[in-house]
Formats: C-alpha cells, sequence, structure tokens
C-alpha cells in the first residue's frame, strides 16, 4: 500500500490531478509510469522465453535501425520484419488463433478476436504480441482499463514496442491526460519517426498543451 500511495502521489504531480483522481486515470497513468520497464521475469526469478527472445540482439538491431531510417520506404521495410519478431510466439497454435483473431478483426468481430486472443494468451502466457493486440481491441470498443492492462503488459515486456505506446498515448489524449499522451507520442517517435499520423497527433497535442496557435 505504502507504494502505491507514493506511486499515486507521484501521478498527481506529474498530471497536475487532484486527490479525487478517477480510478481510471490512475491505471492509465499508472501505466504510462511503468513504460519502458525492463523484459518481465517469471515468478521464480528467470526471464521468461518470449522477453528474453525480444530483449535479444536481433530486436535490438532491428529498432536501431528503425530509429536510424533514412525515408518511410526504409522504415516500412523494417516496421516489416519486427513484426515478423513480434508475431513469433514458438506456438504453432497460438500463432494460428492470433491469425485468426486478425482475421475476426477484418469482419469487425471483436469479441470472437478477444476470444481467440484470451485462448492464445493461456497456451503462452508471456507471448507480448497477443497481449498488445488485445490491447488494441479492448481499445478500440472503449473498455480503456482492461486495454491499458494489456498494454502495460506489453511495455512491461517491451519498452520499445511503437505499436503499444501510441495506442496508450492515444487512450490518454482521448481521457484529457494530455501531458502523459505528449510524453508517449515522444517516446514512440523516437523508437520509430516514421510512423504514420503520429507526428501529426504529437504537434496538434503539442500546440494544446503549451496553448500555441497551429
Amino acid at each position: 500500500m505504502k507504494i502505491f500511495a507514493i506511486r499515486l502521489a507521484a501521478i498527481r504531480k506529474l498530471f497536475q490531478c487532484g486527490p479525487g483522481l478517477p480510478v481510471r486515470a490512475t491505471l492509465l497513468a499508472l501505466a504510462l509510469l511503468g513504460a519502458g520497464h525492463p523484459p518481465a521475469a517469471r515468478a521464480d526469478g528467470v526471464a521468461s522465453p518470449d522477453a528474453s527472445r525480444e530483449s535479444g540482439s536481433a530486436l535490438d538491431t532491428l529498432y536501431e535501425q528503425l530509429a536510424g531510417a533514412r525515408d518511410a520506404r526504409e522504415a516500412k521495410r523494417i516496421e516489416a520484419a519486427i513484426a515478423r519478431n513480434w508475431l513469433r510466439s514458438g506456438s504453432d497454435t497460438a500463432d494460428l488463433l492470433l491469425t485468426r483473431a486478425h482475421t475476426a478483426l477484418g469482419v469487425d468481430d471483436a469479441a470472437l478476436a478477444i476470444e481467440l486472443i484470451d485462448r492464445a494468451i493461456v497456451l503462452r502466457p508471456d507471448w507480448t504480441e497477443a497481449y498488445a493486440l488485445r490491447g488494441q481491441v479492448f481499445a478500440a470498443i472503449g473498455d480503456d482499463e482492461r486495454a491499458v492492462a494489456d498494454i502495460n503488459q506489453v511495455l512491461l515486456r517491451d519498452g520499445r514496442h511503437f505499436v503499444a505506446l501510441q495506442t496508450l498515448a492515444e487512450i490518454l489524449e482521448r481521457t484529457g491526460i494530455r501531458k502523459g499522451a505528449l510524453t508517449l507520442y515522444e517516446r514512440a517517435l523516437a523508437v520509430n519517426p516514421h510512423l504514420d499520423g503520429v507526428r501529426t497527433a504529437r504537434e496538434k497535442l503539442r500546440s494544446a498543451v503549451e496553448g500555441r496557435p497551429l
């Protein structure tokens, strides 16, 4: 309880919120403060297989290449390589379930997509991308608390997951936590300077936060 109280005080100071900070906003802000932690470990103290793989040299190299991409075309090529890395769970069945979840989303069946992702997570509870996709689905249907819970799982494992950073920034922005959203947009662009729409969103939000005309 003492640790939570300290973190809550930090949240109120960061976002200039009063003591009546809503539960939803608290959860969102906690997720922001947790973003960028090192890869998660299991209860026995051993890094999870998925977290270890994501923190490996291959993904690190791809992130470094993405940050230094010369143009959008090069960035897209590197993004595709990163996405292939994200989508490997180590379980053919879990991979298939996530593929089917993407198919369900293609026909706007969010409920089925969530069910399929749930099953994938049962099989691979440390699979970062399953949490990332489910968090995006929850965000799309307006379930911000569950979206943030999943996105926080992503960022605990991979603090450079630029899609998760963007998604969380969008949630914070629409719930009125503009400074937090701006911070996360900046983080996302530091990882991937060529994110479609994020630079524009960042500039609009910066103007609103700083009171400058567009």
